[in-house]
């Protein structure tokens, strides 16, 4: 049921959300667990009280330390029209509140698409939430505390807390080689990483936390926007300052 409705979206908003998961996704998750994923956004999605609460905590947060308006609306124009250094500031505003959100926030608004960002980088998000599982968003912030930080201890016993000690070698290509101070993102890399993790989960028996798959809207929504931009990015610096603030 959850393969068809997925194939249903094609060609909409939620298509381009949800078209990093292959039909080997579904070999190492569970349909159900999927599906009760993917039912809790849409339900959010309608919700549009929950929502302003969500919000609101989500402001209380981290929008202080980062310097971040969430607004009703925003007019926004073309990244082309930006300068270079432009261009890297807004970089670094959406990677820090990408970062911080899984550092902090037990829910995290999903929709960081270029769409939802004014010029003055005031935030007016889509409707899209999820309220992570306790011991994934955990685990996930120690993986990328653990990498950044360059303490394996903690980068590996955060792969070993969700079942991915197999995929150590994928995560670490992911993040990018060298210092992480000129990443370049593209969506299609993003989804051949996901698609490494998802086969070596099969070859290994092991089973991929159904919050994945929020994670994976997080991260189409994030690389949709710095795939935009078109200019490497200083990952590291941006995590860490974000690791000092919080």
């Amino acid at each position: 049921m959850i393969k068809t409705l997925l194939k249903s979206l094609k060609g909409s908003d939620w298509g381009m959300l949800t078209d990093f998961v292959s039909p080997v996704f579904f070999e190492v998750v569970p349909a159900f667990a999927v599906a009760e994923v993917f039912g809790k956004i849409v339900a959010g999605y309608g919700d549009k009280t929950k929502f302003a609460r969500i919000k609101e905590d989500v402001s209380e947060r981290i929008g202080r330390p980062l310097d971040l308006r969430l607004a009703e609306s925003v007019h926004r124009s073309s990244s082309q029209s930006l300068s270079n250094d432009a261009r890297k500031e807004r970089g670094r505003k959406v990677l820090e509140l990408y970062f911080a959100q899984l550092m902090v926030c037990d829910t995290a608004i999903l929709d960081l698409r270029s769409s939802a960002f004014g010029d003055n980088l005031d935030w007016c998000p889509a409707a899209l939430s999820y309220h992570w599982q306790p011991d994934f968003r955990r685990a996930i912030a120690d993986m990328y505390r653990g990498f950044y930080h360059g303490d394996d201890a903690v980068f590996s016993g955060a792969l070993k807390a969700l079942d991915l000690t197999h995929a150590s070698a994928i995560f670490r290509e992911h993040f990018g080689k060298g210092g992480q101070e000129a990443v370049v993102f593209d969506l299609s890399s993003f989804k051949s990483s996901f698609h490494a993790i998802f086969l070596s989960c099969k070859e290994n028996r092991s089973r991929l936390h159904p919050d994945f798959f929020a994670l994976g809207i997080y991260l189409v929504c994030l690389y949709e926007h710095l795939e935009e931009l078109g200019i490497p990015l200083d990952v590291r610096s941006a995590f860490m300052s974000v690791d000092g603030l919080l």
